[in-house]
Formats: structure tokens, C-alpha cells, sequence
């Protein structure tokens, strides 16, 4: 008999009724499940914030995600289009699209704030947007990004650069998310 203390396993018998075969309810029905609900979770805060030139820093669009979907979508009617605008269109339909919130401050001293409206939620490029600029609500989407990119020296290389910023970020999402659930970030 040694000197040291011998350790006692505990065996637990299975909690599982006989019937059943270990599957429960609402988990995870495959590694593929389970690592997409992971992507999920983690992907929920995700976002990128821009500053629109020539605001003087005084509006920064909050994006985040586009759904595959939503993708797909945005590169069909490109691919459809004959505008001679459709590359501005692209980018400025990707804005609208990934666009989570509006922030803004009044003075460059203050802090950005989320715009919001009288329900509390965020304004983002839409018709309420539009009403906070003075434009009517019917103000199509694109237009309302072209008016709050029209401070810059060329408003449509300021939206095409914010676009193609944004795909980037949106592409590097996947290797971010992968390095924080295997806790490498």
C-alpha cells in the first residue's frame, strides 16, 4: 500500500430514461448546429463604425452583418442593372442594408450618440433619416446616402470607398469569429 491517499472515482449512473436516445430537446443536432449557434452568439455585437466624410465627425453609420441572402440579392440587381449608376448603387444599397444605426453629435467636443426615435429605436438610412434631415419620408434609400455623403469632395468615391471598407470588414468577420470561439482572440 503506498503512502498517499487512494482517490475515489464516483461513478454516476445515467439520468436518461430508457426510452430515449441521449437527444434532447431544443440542443444542438449536429457539430454543424452547434457551431453555428457558437458563430451566432458571438457574431451578435459585431459591427463597424464609419465615419461620413465631410460631417467633421459629426455622423458615423454603425454597420453590421448582411444575411447571405440579402447578398445575393444586392449582387443579382447589379448584375440585372444597365444604370450607368449601378456601382454606386451596389455600394450605397450594401450601406442601407448593413446600416445598424445612425450616430451623431451635436458639437465635436460630445460623444456620438445613437440616433433614435420617439419609440427608442435606431434611426437608421431610412425615412425617419430622411424626416431628421428635412427631406420628405419618401425619400428613396440611396438618395439619403448621397445627401449625407454630399459634404465630401466626391460623394460617390466617399460611398463607394465606405462600400468596399465595409465588404472588407464583413469578409474578415469569419477568421474574427473562428479565432474568438477557439479563444485565440
Amino acid at each position: 500500500m503506498s503512502t498517499r491517499e487512494e482517490e475515489v472515482t464516483q461513478i454516476l449512473e445515467p439520468q436518461e430514461d430508457e426510452h430515449t436516445n441521449g437527444h434532447h430537446p431544443g440542443a444542438a443536432s449536429s457539430v454543424w448546429d452547434a457551431l453555428q449557434a457558437k458563430r451566432a452568439l458571438l457574431g451578435e455585437d459585431r459591427h463597424l463604425d464609419l465615419e461620413v466624410p465631410g460631417t467633421f465627425g459629426m455622423f458615423t453609420l454603425r454597420l453590421g452583418p448582411v444575411s447571405g441572402r440579402k447578398q445575393a440579392q444586392l449582387t443579382d440587381r447589379l448584375q440585372k442593372s444597365r444604370s450607368p449608376d449601378r456601382d454606386f448603387n451596389l455600394n450605397a444599397d450594401y450601406l442601407i442594408a448593413a446600416c445598424q444605426g445612425v450616430l451623431a453629435r451635436h458639437d465635436a467636443a460630445d460623444d456620438l450618440e445613437l440616433m433614435v426615435d420617439e419609440l427608442g429605436e435606431p434611426i437608421k438610412l431610412d425615412s425617419r433619416l430622411a424626416q431628421a434631415f428635412g427631406l420628405p419620408s419618401d425619400t428613396p434609400g440611396r438618395e439619403i446616402v448621397r445627401r449625407l455623403y454630399g459634404g465630401a469632395p466626391s460623394p460617390e468615391m466617399s460611398i463607394t470607398m465606405a462600400g468596399g471598407e465595409y465588404v472588407g470588414w464583413a469578409a474578415g468577420m469569419t477568421p474574427e469569429l473562428d479565432e474568438e470561439a477557439l479563444g485565440e482572440a
